[in-house]
């Protein structure tokens, strides 16, 4: 009996450490602390950029303009949302969120609940998910399993996805910093694919419009001026995707919320892409100290 005791004693405490350092040096760094891609406090800025993969390519380009880059890969409005009211406790009437409207965040095909499991850490309850969520019951009691990944089976395509990323960011950087070398099929070709994926089928997400409401009402409740942006993107990709964006005009629109409009300013620097909608940092550079001075007026 005695020997069972110390065995389970010794396996408990080798089972417990192994979690910890698997959420420590593995889980932690991969999914929280560095969910946001940015190393400067938010009370130091008076704009906030708050954008999918469309901002995060860009890194931490945006610092040097005086912008905050909240933006992650896959991020939705509901993502967006808990990271914005979260934030908005260092936020005041003199500060300024600018949030990605490119034509596709209305699409249904953003209700993938993709960054759920590290957007969750911003909320203080179900509330704050709301209804609309998918499983957020389940998403959220989740959180009590963060110090034990070794029994939550969602975290490991999580983690393997931005250990992959983080590796090969830099040299996805200089295989695709060519794309303006590629021959017409090649773009038209990817660009259809792209399409397909966020157009093609399709149609409004009632999830992603409320999620985009809520966050013009907090940024009003909390008189916080909120702009909408339009990222850059190739010009054959606009051509065909320029006809649909799911509704997203008439209710920035309706919701009075001023836009600005810049997809078309690179339609001659294909040089400036990774592909038909994501900037090379340096073509993130340009973007931002065009931005910058857009502002101004």
């Amino acid at each position: 009996m005695k020997k069972y005791i110390t065995q389970s004693i010794y396996f408990s405490g080798i089972f417990i450490a192994l979690n910890l350092i698997i959420y420590y040096f593995i889980v932690k760094p991969a999914l929280f602390e560095k969910y946001i891609y940015n190393e400067k406090p938010i009370s130091k800025y008076n704009v906030i950029l708050v954008s999918d993969s469309h901002g995060a390519f860009i890194q931490n380009s945006p610092n040097a303009y005086g912008f905050f880059n909240l933006s992650y890969n896959s991020d939705n409005y509901r993502d967006m949302y808990l990271k914005i009211k979260y934030f908005s406790k260092f936020l005041s009437s003199q500060d300024t969120i600018l949030l990605t409207v490119d034509n596709h965040q209305l699409s249904s095909y953003r209700n993938e609940p993709r960054n759920i499991e590290k957007s969750i850490i911003y909320a203080d309850s179900l509330t704050e998910i709301d209804s609309t969520g998918i499983n957020a019951r389940e998403y959220f009691l989740k959180q009590d399993l963060k110090f034990l990944p070794i029994f939550n089976v969602d975290i490991g395509p999580l983690v393997m996805k931005y250990l992959y990323f983080s590796l090969h960011v830099d040299k996805m950087e200089r295989q695709n910093s060519k794309y303006h070398e590629l021959d017409t099929n090649t773009i038209n070709g990817r660009a259809e694919n792209r399409f397909k994926k966020q157009f093609g089928k399709s149609s409004q997400s009632g999830q992603q419009v409320f999620y985009l409401k809520k966050i013009i009402e907090l940024c009003r409740e909390k008189e916080i001026t909120i702009i909408g942006l339009k990222f850059p993107i190739a010009k054959h990709y606009w051509r065909r995707i320029q006809h649909i964006d799911f509704g997203m005009a008439e209710i920035l629109s309706e919701q009075n919320v001023p836009v600005i409009d810049m997809h078309d300013i690179y339609f001659s620097r294909n040089d400036y892409f990774l592909d038909q909608d994501h900037l090379t940092i340096h073509g993130g550079k340009m973007f931002c100290k065009e931005l910058k001075a857009r502002m101004r007026h």
